[in-house]
């Protein structure tokens, strides 16, 4: 993990664009897309590698029921941003990790994961999903992204990760942002989390702390 840097992570990032203008073109509405390795977190090869596809029109993915999910909850927030609204809250606690421009960074307040890493773009033209991803959020994300990988290895001893992309079907949605889980595993897949049961042993505020720039 240590040897990433943000051209790596830039480069996937650009790739994702690029597959995903592909995808659209060859008929699909949508893309799925994560990043893993180590055997916890059920990588086949040693190295870190993604794996990516299309998601047809009548394909209900978690990513649809998050959206969704995200709508009834506006409707209860009189019409607030769920995104800004939580991001409120974060910069009011100390799971923040990092915040910029673009990229919102912080250790979501109920993870599923020990050390789970969240990360939101955060830019004045909203991104929902690849295809709005422009070069100056490309540059922050994957500076931000690199470093939280990084120190998740080197001071949290982390070997064994997945990231996940979440992003909205390629028609967008204002109500939905594209975002990144990065879910350190520290277990077997086939076991309790099969069955959606997880056990976080640490506080996310000592995962934020661990993880906030010092300088």
């Amino acid at each position: 993990m240590k040897e990433l840097t943000s051209d790596d992570i830039a480069n996937y990032l650009s790739s994702g664009v690029e597959l995903a203008r592909r995808l659209q073109a060859e008929g699909c509405a949508g893309m799925w897309d994560f990043i893993n390795w180590g055997a916890c977190a059920g990588a086949s090869q040693s190295h870190p590698h993604s794996q990516r596809g299309g998601i047809y029109s009548k394909t209900r993915s978690l990513m649809d029921k998050e959206a969704e999910a995200l709508r009834n909850r506006k409707a209860e927030l009189d019409g607030k941003d769920p995104f800004e609204f939580y991001m409120d809250l974060i910069r009011d606690s100390p799971l923040l990790i990092h915040e910029d421009d673009d990229v919102f960074v912080f250790a979501p307040y109920a993870p599923r994961f020990t050390d789970q890493v969240d990360i939101f773009t955060k830019t004045d033209r909203r991104v929902s999903n690849y295809l709005e991803l422009d070069e100056k959020a490309v540059a922050s994300i994957s500076k931000a992204m690199s470093a939280v990988l990084r120190d998740l290895g080197t001071k949290r001893g982390i070997t064994d990760l997945n990231v996940e992309t979440h992003q909205a079907r390629f028609n967008g949605s204002e109500d939905y942002r594209m975002h990144w889980h990065i879910y350190p595993r520290m277990s077997t897949i086939a076991s309790m989390e099969l069955n959606d049961m997880y056990i976080v042993s640490a506080y996310p505020e000592d995962t934020a702390q661990a993880l906030v720039a010092k300088n």
